[in-house]
């Protein structure tokens, strides 16, 4: 049995308190964000709000998109959705992911991390890339693993007004992708397996919906 819940990643917060005498957010900084340079990496909104890079949340509005202010409900959980991130942190985030940066995140860990914990059978049908991509679907310590066209793929994907993000890579390739985007559309959702199939050799569907597709019922992101 298993469900998605931002509450259970809390509880992190509580242990790391428990066993460092710290906050988490502060043991994040000293452990992960500096460590491997995300410079631009923070969190709370006051921090995102200063910050001189900072891309605004947008939401439909006609027949535009229109900037709001971001929602202070998702900072009340740190480990959940309280970090603040630029492209290039996610980068570093991604390399470390892949082995990059073992004196931070070392290998068994990452073993550990990656293995599979429980089988999430809905993924496999949930948006119209894995109904056609997804071979089995399981979830790990905070991350999704799926059998992506026979290759295994660490995935995730999240999202809140305004924001949404894509992070994936082929740990036997060492190869990945991270996308942000700061509006709710769903399309560029789309995109990450479009270009996992690119690097894969395999035929081009348009799975952000964009133009004509070449599966039928193919139409359409979805929401991750």
């Amino acid at each position: 049995c298993y469900a998605y819940q931002n509450i259970a990643f809390s509880l992190i917060g509580d242990v790391t308190y428990a066993l460092t005498g710290d906050f988490f957010y502060h043991e994040v900084e000293k452990r992960i964000f500096h460590p491997l340079g995300m410079h631009d990496a923070t969190y709370g909104r006051d921090s995102l709000e200063h910050s001189p890079r900072w891309a605004r949340p947008h939401r439909r509005a006609g027949r535009g998109w229109k900037p709001f202010m971001p929602n202070e409900t998702y900072y009340r959980m740190p480990p959940a959705a309280g970090v603040n991130a630029s492209l290039r942190d996610m980068e570093q985030w991604l390399i470390a992911q892949m082995g990059g940066y073992p004196d931070v995140l070392s290998p068994k860990l990452l073993d550990e991390l990656h293995k599979p914990v429980v089988e999430t059978p809905r993924d496999l049908r949930s948006t119209p890339w894995r109904r056609g991509r997804l071979l089995d679907a399981q979830y790990a310590l905070g991350w999704r693993v799926y059998e992506y066209a026979g290759e295994t793929l660490i995935f995730h994907a999240g999202a809140v007004q305004g924001y949404r993000a894509m992070i994936g890579f082929l740990p036997k390739r060492r190869f990945g992708l991270v996308m942000l985007w700061n509006c709710e559309s769903v399309a560029p959702s789309g995109l990450l397996p479009m270009l996992f199939d690119r690097y894969l050799g395999l035929p081009s569907i348009d799975w952000a919906g964009l133009g004509p597709t070449r599966m039928s019922g193919a139409t359409g992101g979805g929401v991750d």
